[in-house]
């Protein structure tokens, strides 16, 4: 589940090496948060907490989950900004399909079937056969 906290390109050379360790008719599995299921729930949590400003929110631009903590250590309180890019189903099938792999199977959580509210993906790729 590293995707995502390093650029794009970081992102997609993972991938390719991947691809490149695998013989023909190997299988990779990876387990990614679900972009939709995640922002349907800050939606949800976001307007259950009226008049309250949540610490987590989705910048469009960066496709990016930010995450504003206060971090109280020896020194005092550190506010700490992290985020994480979150790709889309689309955008996995496409960087697999550019790395010479196949999406196969997605699954949702403790492989059930996926939904698109789905939390997580629990994506099956192949390396064609030659």
């Amino acid at each position: 589940n590293s995707f995502g906290y390093f650029g794009i390109e970081d992102d997609f050379q993972v991938l390719l090496c991947f691809a490149d360790a695998l013989r023909p008719g190997g299988r990779l599995l990876i387990e990614a948060p679900n972009r939709k299921g995640i922002l349907g729930n800050l939606v949800r949590r976001q307007e259950a907490e009226t008049g309250k400003q949540s610490s987590v929110l989705w910048d469009e631009v960066t496709e990016k989950l930010i995450t504003h903590l206060t971090v109280t250590g020896p020194d005092g309180e550190r506010k700490i900004t992290s985020g994480v890019r979150m790709y889309s189903l689309p955008q996995y099938r496409l960087l697999l399909q550019l790395a010479g792999l196949r999406l196969e199977q997605v699954y949702g959580e403790e492989m059930t079937p996926f939904e698109e509210t789905s939390r997580r993906m629990i994506m099956v790729a192949i390396k064609p056969q030659a």
